[in-house]
């Protein structure tokens, strides 16, 4: 590929590397969080208020699951962006650039 090519390839990059990061942080993660934390403060507020009735740990079921899948969401998650992360490094590489933070 000719250098000019190179150089749209790694601004378009770079673009959707923005696109994802903004797409993800601030709207998906941020909203979850704020749904998934106040289903389990909920649920924690009702367990100490009824603390004395049986089953009432069965309670925490539902947070226990919700927390592990966000969890594992967002691990999964980040793996896309290691993918994002290792063209932008190729394409530096081939432009005879460097990265910012990557070594010298």
């Amino acid at each position: 590929m000719e250098r000019e090519d190179l150089w749209k390839e790694f601004e378009k990059s770079i673009d959707l590397y923005k696109f994802y990061l903004d797409m993800v942080l601030k709207d998906m993660v941020l909203k979850a969080s704020i749904f998934i934390f106040g289903i389990t403060s909920a649920i924690i507020l009702y367990y100490f208020s009824n603390i004395n009735k049986p089953l009432i740990k069965l309670s925490f079921v539902l947070p226990l699951i919700m927390n592990a899948g966000f969890t594992y969401l967002c691990f999964k998650g980040s793996s896309f962006g290691d993918i994002l992360d290792k063209e932008h490094e190729k394409l530096s590489e081939e432009l005879g650039t460097r990265l910012f933070g990557s070594p010298i």
